[in-house]
């Protein structure tokens, strides 16, 4: 038997002690917003008072405004519809999120997805109507349903992990220019991009499986331009075959760096000294002192223009910044691109 106490409470939140009856001891701790005063920025403990912390809720809260999130899962619903929210920050030591963990938070504009993140459950970003980028780590298995659904100011996306044939993951997307697919992507679904204004999208391992349609193209949504490794087989194969005159097959080589400078801001003007012939994408990466990737931005290369590049490339760190500038794409992760 148990019951819960409440009544601790700090900076705005009150912590509830789950307590078993028959030992008197504190089993486990959940964290939720109060109404006592407004609450605009948290960090959210893995324990407290050496208890663990095992559920979190600020559910509909209006005042929230960024969020620091230590805890191995983000747990159901756990900032479902906070509308004031506008940066999250899940630190190393996250593995999960659950289903509609930051659902219709209509403010968020800033993620930051560790790279321990290995399970993305459905529904996660739906209706984030502010979100302007994310990057998905190396270590996630996939990316479920709906996971972007109506992320209207969405412009970009960098997939490192996996994402297997779900549906509607980015639909919606109407202010998407580009999305990045890893190599780990071995099947698609002809939802997943429907309604999706993405012109550009570039994969980084071989051509994955249309699971619900032998139209290739159906999978690609309104892309204009989809660029593959040069080297793959099944790509070339698919190309030689290709006869679309609203979407064009680009081979890609591996790319290189011509330009490094440290910066401590997030936009800028870049002219690069020198650059190969003919580059199909120019890319600018951003990486904090550790070496981990900030932000990245993908730009066209037009050939009949001077080659400056304005950038604003949105993220959430701050302080010093490392710059590097790739022609081409590379056909792994970004930060392991040699300078």
């Amino acid at each position: 038997m148990a019951r819960n106490i409440v009544g601790l409470e700090s900076d705005g939140l009150s912590w509830t002690l789950n307590i078993k009856l028959a030992t008197y001891t504190v089993s486990n701790v959940t964290i939720q917003a109060t109404s006592s005063r407004d609450v605009t920025e948290v960090t959210v403990p893995n324990t407290i008072a050496s208890y663990p912390v095992s559920a979190v809720s600020f559910r509909n809260n209006s005042t929230l405004k960024k969020v620091r999130y230590q805890r191995p899962a983000v747990t159901d619903n756990a900032f479902y519809q906070c509308t004031a929210l506008e940066e999250v920050i899940l630190e190393e030591g996250v593995t999960s999120i659950r289903d509609h963990a930051f659902y219709g938070c209509t403010s968020l504009k800033k993620v930051h997805l560790p790279d321990t993140l290995t399970d993305i459950r459905q529904i996660i970003f739906l209706n984030c109507s502010s979100l302007q980028s994310a990057i998905i780590p190396r270590a996630v298995t996939d990316i479920e349903s709906y996971m972007f659904f109506g992320c209207t100011a969405l412009r970009w996306l960098y997939i490192d992990g996996n994402y297997n044939a779900n549906s509607y993951e980015f639909s919606d997307c109407n202010s998407l220019e580009w999305i990045r697919f890893s190599d780990l992507v071995t099947e698609m679904h002809s939802c997943g991009l429907r309604n999706c204004t993405a012109k550009t999208i570039i994969f980084a391992g071989e051509l994955p499986t249309c699971t619900d349609t032998e139209e290739t193209l159906t999978c690609f949504g309104s892309a204009e331009t989809v660029y593959y490794p040069a080297d793959s087989a099944s790509w070339a194969k698919l190309a030689a075959e290709w006869d679309s005159e609203d979407c064009e097959l680009k081979p890609y080589r591996t790319g290189f760096s011509v330009d490094e400078r440290t910066t401590t801001r997030l936009q800028g003007t870049y002219v690069p000294e020198t650059h190969p012939e003919d580059p199909a994408l120019v890319v600018i990466a951003a990486y904090t002192a550790d070496g981990k990737l900030a932000a990245v931005d993908c730009l066209q290369y037009d050939p009949d223009k001077v080659p400056v590049y304005s950038v604003e490339m949105r993220g959430i760190f701050h302080g010093e910044l490392q710059y590097k500038v790739f022609w081409l794409l590379q056909d792994s992760y970004l930060p392991r691109i040699a300078a």
